[in-house]
């Protein structure tokens, strides 16, 4: 263990961890600039919306390809390849003349950019075993959760003096940086004797092979229910905020980023605490924190929602995801570590298919409902506790 885990230096980590942070960083980075665009493009909300929807699926649809093919072809080409069209796919969207082809650039770069979160998880499978890998996906989270708390800061301070496009190019330049790193770092970490021959076929029957391991479906549900609650307030928060409480995009931006410092803060904790607390066991804590916010947060939609009391529910439920993230993933790449490639793959397209899933329903009632957006990130929380609840316990420690 000792010599697979020496070999993850501290700039590979870094680079991973970024990998997996432009995702939340191309999503959450425009989100304040919503009302602008669809004023600017002539469309409708739910158009908009559905540019978010477009990159999560993308993101799922890409994770599921390219992480099961990874398995035969090994991490490092597939990388390279997923890092540059990411980058010109970011062109395409700061370039579309409308919505509908801004949907489709941000599908095409929600499908190359996967490569970078599923590949990312997937050598560090590679490289880590036992408590090593639980640390490190923690470390990699505390990474990718600086993203949400630089993304709708930088998309704020774009807004206040240039064009919704300009974020964009800003994510241009950054794609372009990544995709050079990625050449110069990132090494191949399934040496040929590892891979598994054989083409789609053979990476169906990897999956189909995780799909019959109770353990990791049921730590895959847990994770992607959790994630379901988490982009329920993702997706729906700017509205609510803004239009129902009366934020500008400036303090919207600050509380996104509050909220996720919280989630970076519990995310740091739980790296601390792995080494002596069972990753199950902090990830229930945080279940359960979150789905009490929820719970409070649909009362508050019942009610009639108010500023500070929403805050609060809204924080406790993003914040807790820190205890769950990084955990789950590590329990759950740990039951497919034969299928490194699929079993991120897997856990990837599912998240994000959620997320594709979930935006449109929390978008039902328009630009000032706050119940659909409360009702979706309660259901998915209790869903979520229930799934890790039933998931069974044996070689558990």
């Amino acid at each position: 263990m000792s010599h697979q885990s020496s070999r993850v230096s501290l700039p590979l980590l870094i680079l991973l961890g970024s990998l997996c942070g432009v995702s939340p960083l191309a999503t959450d980075m425009y989100l304040a600039a919503f009302p602008a665009m669809s004023e600017d493009l002539r469309a409708p909300a739910s158009s908009i919306q559905l540019t978010l929807s477009a990159f999560m699926l993308g993101l799922a649809v890409g994770q599921f390809v390219i992480g099961a093919l990874s398995d035969q072809w090994g991490r490092r080409r597939p990388l390279v390849a997923g890092s540059v069209i990411c980058c010109l796919s970011a062109v395409w969207c700061a370039l579309a003349p409308s919505a509908e082809l801004l949907i489709g650039g941000r599908f095409v770069m929600g499908f190359s950019g996967a490569a970078g979160v599923v590949l990312a998880r997937s050598m560090i499978t590679d490289l880590t075993a036992g408590p090593q890998t639980a640390r490190y996906m923690n470390f990699m989270m505390m990474i990718n959760g600086l993203a949400p708390i630089l993304a709708p800061t930088l998309g704020g301070l774009v807004l206040s003096f240039a064009h919704w496009r300009a974020i964009f190019w800003f994510l241009t330049v950054l794609t372009l940086l990544l995709a050079l790193a990625v050449l110069l770092l990132a090494p191949e970490t399934l040496p040929r004797e590892r891979r598994r021959p054989g083409g789609l076929l053979s990476a169906g029957r990897g999956i189909l092979a995780l799909l019959r391991r109770p353990r990791y479906v049921g730590f895959v549900l847990a994770f992607i229910l959790s994630f379901g609650t988490l982009f329920a307030y993702v997706s729906g928060s700017t509205y609510v905020l803004q239009n129902v409480l009366g934020l500008s995009p400036t303090q919207f931006a600050l509380v996104f980023g509050m909220n996720s410092l919280g989630l970076l803060g519990n995310t740091i904790v739980s790296s601390v605490l792995v080494r002596r607390v069972h990753p199950r066991r902090l990830a229930t804590v945080g279940q359960l924190i979150s789905l009490a916010g929820a719970i409070g947060i649909v009362l508050l939609a019942l009610a009639g929602p108010s500023l500070v009391p929403t805050l609060i529910m809204l924080f406790l439920c993003v914040a807790a995801q820190g205890l769950i993230f990084g955990n789950i993933t590590s329990m759950a790449v740990t039951e497919g570590r034969d299928v490194a490639g699929s079993a991120s793959a897997l856990l990837g397209s599912l998240q994000f298919g959620t997320g594709s899933l979930v935006s449109p329903l929390v978008g039902l009632g328009g630009e000032t409902a706050v119940l659909p957006m409360a009702v979706t990130m309660l259901v998915c929380a209790t869903l979520s506790v229930g799934a890790l609840a039933l998931t069974p316990r044996q070689r558990e420690q």
